[in-house]
């Protein structure tokens, strides 16, 4: 009796053991959010991520990606798109969060961190716990890395020369803080949802845009502004992060498999962003017949200074966690 016994549960525990394994064998389909269009480098790599880990991982895990905002949501939902497992994995940018997590702005903040790459890398690094501690205890998500985009410029329509010029012009801003600063310098901010925007710049909805090059000529944006007021501060921030939950779902060793592929992600994000800054100046020049005026040193002293009350009323918002990743953020930059 005993031996059947021992059978029986043999068998059952194979049996359990089989389900499991074919249960783990069933690929696991995650959907990544991106912003942009796969042509940009930002979607391009993570495209690149995703074949990579459906390959490590035998096919176990797919990552389908859904660049454009293709999954419907849009940039202010991600966070808690994300957080909820609604989607498993994607981008945030900060300006579009900047209502519900303040601090994830501290990249867009104008003229605060210079263009410096290796700089930007730096700061990267050394705020990366920072921002993982707060985001999987408010959020439940877990940082993957933190990147930016290419300098930010001033793309217009008609010419601008000096600052005088964007009076009355109505340009497309992300966000309170670059709204603010754009009202500051002038202008008239405009709020367009970035998938909008190239009917809004044709139809005259709006003037000009706050973007990157590379972003502008991967948009096509070229086709209707052919002015770059060239500002050079360092581009929007933005976080790729996972949801806790649907990692914790993950086999162990999928798991631990995807973690690692993590850095090699990043690497190629940070590569992709350098060449981009090079490569979107000479396609929006070449291509695009662009023509790049300079900001006079006595206009970005201006912007400067236009900048400073837009910071300070910033700061006092903080919360005590947050004041404390601004204050690591600009003794870092200050150090430089």
């Amino acid at each position: 009796m005993k031996t059947v016994v021992a059978v029986a549960l043999a068998v059952a525990a194979a049996c359990v053991m089989g389900l499991t394994e074919r249960a783990w064998a069933q690929p696991i389909n995650w959907q990544v959010h991106t912003i942009n269009p796969q042509q940009y480098w930002a979607s391009g790599d993570t495209i690149k991520y995703a074949e990579e880990v459906g390959q490590l991982t035998n096919g176990r895990l797919k990552l389908t990606v859904y660049p454009s905002g293709a999954l419907g949501f849009t940039g202010p939902d991600m966070l808690d798109t994300i957080s909820k497992n609604l989607v498993q994995m994607g981008e945030v940018w900060g300006s579009h969060v900047a209502g519900q997590e303040q601090i994830m702005e501290l990249f867009e903040l104008p003229l605060f961190v210079p263009w410096d790459f290796n700089l930007m890398t730096r700061l990267w690094d050394e705020l990366h716990d920072d921002y993982a501690k707060l985001l999987k205890a408010r959020y439940n998500v877990r940082l993957l890395t933190i990147i930016q985009n290419e300098p930010r410029m001033l793309h217009t329509k008609r010419k601008v020369t000096t600052l005088a010029d964007l009076k009355g012009l109505k340009i497309r801003a992300v966000g309170p803080v670059e709204s603010t600063f754009t009202k500051n310098i002038g202008a008239v901010p405009v709020p367009v949802n970035w998938g909008e925007l190239y009917t809004a710049l044709s139809t005259g909805v709006v003037d000009g845009n706050w973007a990157a090059d590379l972003a502008e000529f991967s948009m096509k944006f070229y086709e209707s502004v052919k002015y770059t007021f060239d500002t050079h501060t360092a581009g929007i921030g933005f976080f790729i992060i996972a949801s806790e939950d649907a990692i914790a779902g993950l086999p162990p060793d999928v798991r631990q498999t995807f973690l690692e592929s993590v850095s090699r992600h990043r690497d190629r994000l940070r590569a992709s962003m350098l060449n981009g800054t090079n490569l979107g100046r000479k396609l929006m020049v070449e291509k695009g017949q662009m023509q790049v005026v300079p900001v006079p040193d006595a206009d970005r002293a201006t912007m400067k200074r236009a900048a400073e009350p837009i910071i300070s009323a910033w700061v006092t918002r903080l919360d005590p966690e947050s004041r404390r990743i601004y204050e690591k953020a600009k003794a870092i930059i200050e150090r430089n």
